[in-house]
């Protein structure tokens, strides 16, 4: 392609799947004597531990600089010749232009924007080129999904006011995070290039001061502060994408606006969530005939569906963290309307019955040891859960049956409970519930 002049980009899913991509293929490329070479792209070092599999050096940190020796700047690098495939790890994938490019290799799971800005590396033109995407993880449906409304013309549902960049930076900064000398001087070094090195010391005391942060509020079991710290890192991604929605319509005339936006893209990835999923031991699984096959090409048509309008943004740093119970009753609701299709039970209905249900196993004792003592797998298996929630199914109608043929029978019956549930429900709408 092109006389040779073709470019590659593998798009990996972590830096450490960055080292091993570029260790791989240069070796492969030295076994077959083949002529490329290849640059790899990550930001700060990246060191290995037991616990990786195959780890190819525990006492050795890997850099960008250390991976590609004798490199400057690899975006001129790899518009030379002499370089034919990059690999990347949240790098390059978005505001990065080599009219050259005609293969990704994409293996991370890419949605929405994320995944058109990715792909759409590869439309630049070059006369004679063609190109092609190999992709590992991705299903067409969800890749068409992510195109379609930006296929021939976007359209937005509703304005973006300005004013909630100013609105969430003030926010952002009466945090206590970081002070507006820390701000001038990390913009300062990477307006300059002063390099990761300064900047990742610039970093480091925001950093901390939020570790030191989230510890504190964990220990003391702090659930206002902890939800306040995660609302806190979710606003520093947020200002990044709002910034860089609206500063291309906006021209804000304050440096301040984007000191902070320098701030807070260095900042957000040096952040993670303190709400993980529980650590799961895999040091002792082996993948045994592991093998790569291949399911086909895809052909995505983008004019037929229905138009999807975008939507701006609003109500940036106005979000709340989501109770992870409320996420699984929603999950487990959303099989039960599968179930019950065609039956004319409401949503309101399938949940009330769900949790009256919960209720009641909640107090068996059989059932709380168990939920202590066992994995959710194991507890889910259990026998005892079959035949208690079988019971408690029967035990339900039949109770909720006589209530309801008392509720039709005995005039006090009825006039009583109307009184209770109207003092319920009168409480619950003037809450906002049910809104």
């Amino acid at each position: 392609v092109l006389g040779g002049r073709a470019k590659a980009m593998v798009v990996t899913d972590s830096r450490k799947a960055a080292v091993r991509y570029k260790q791989a293929m240069d070796a492969y490329i030295a076994a077959e004597g083949l002529d490329l070479k290849t640059l790899v792209a990550f930001s700060g070092e990246v060191r290995f531990d037991e616990g990786d599999p195959d780890p190819p050096s525990l006492a050795e940190g890997f850099t960008e600089a250390s991976m590609n020796p004798g490199v400057g700047d690899l975006r001129t690098a790899f518009a030379t010749p002499e370089y034919h495939v990059m690999i990347v790890a949240n790098k390059f994938q978005t505001g990065f232009d080599q009219p050259r490019l005609c293969g990704m290799y994409v293996d991370r799971p890419l949605a929405g924007v994320a995944a058109v800005q990715t792909l759409s590396r590869l439309n630049r033109f070059v006369q004679g080129k063609s190109t092609a995407v190999l992709d590992f993880v991705n299903e067409p449906k969800d890749i068409l999904t992510a195109f379609r409304p930006y296929f021939e013309a976007a359209q937005i549902e509703q304005t973006t006011d300005p004013n909630m960049l100013h609105d969430l930076g003030t926010k952002l900064d009466a945090a206590g995070m970081y002070g507006p000398d820390e701000v001038d001087a990390i913009a300062a070094a990477y307006v300059t290039n002063k390099g990761n090195n300064a900047l990742a010391g610039l970093l480091a005391p925001i950093k901390n001061r939020y570790v030191t942060a989230c510890t504190a509020a964990n220990d003391a079991k702090d659930t206002v502060r902890q939800d306040e710290l995660e609302l806190f890192r979710k606003d520093v991604a947020s200002y990044v994408k709002l910034y860089d929605f609206l500063s291309q319509i906006v021209d804000f005339g304050d440096t301040g606006v984007a000191k902070r936006a320098i701030l807070c893209r260095l900042l957000a990835p040096q952040m993670r969530p303190h709400d993980a999923s529980p650590h799961i031991d895999l040091s002792e699984v082996q993948l045994v005939a592991v093998a790569q096959k291949h399911k086909g090409q895809a052909a995505i048509d983008l004019a037929a569906g229905e138009f999807t309008p975008l939507r701006g943004i609003k109500g940036a740093g106005s979000g709340v963290k989501k109770d992870p119970r409320m996420v699984l009753l929603d999950e487990v609701l959303a099989k039960l309307n599968d179930l019950f299709a065609g039956e004319g039970f409401t949503r309101e209905q399938q949940r009330a019955w769900l949790e009256s249900l919960v209720a009641v196993l909640a107090t068996d004792p059989e059932l709380r040891d168990q939920a202590r003592a066992n994995s959710e797998q194991q507890f889910l298996a259990s026998p005892s859960l079959h035949d208690a929630t079988v019971l408690a199914v029967t035990e339900n109608h039949e109770a909720h049956s006589r209530m309801t043929e008392l509720f039709g029978r005995k005039e006090n019956v009825e006039q009583e409970i109307v009184q209770g549930i109207g003092r319920l429900l009168y409480q619950a709408l003037r809450n906002g519930e049910g809104a």
